[in-house]
């Protein structure tokens, strides 16, 4: 137990900073939660993309090199 919760147990803290206590380390474990979700995700997102190249150089080689090239010099509006 911690001492902001020892503190409110026995009465020498005021019931709304342990309130406020409480809602702020809820806040952080929500924001680590969405945070390693977010992760997550890129992670899956980079996987989809790492296939479909896969996929598209087996089928047609040339379309990997022309995305490539768009990435390379995004200036190139691709039509």
């Amino acid at each position: 137990m911690s001492s902001e919760q020892m503190g409110i147990m026995n009465g020498s803290m005021p019931p709304h900073l342990g309130r406020n206590i409480w809602a702020t380390s809820k806040l952080q474990e929500d924001f680590r939660l969405r945070k390693r979700a977010i992760r997550e995700f890129t992670q899956a997102l980079l996987i989809i993309e790492n296939y479909l190249r896969q996929y598209i150089d087996a089928v047609n080689p040339s379309v990997v090199a022309s995305l490539t090239e768009t990435e390379v010099h995004p200036q190139h509006s691709v039509c």
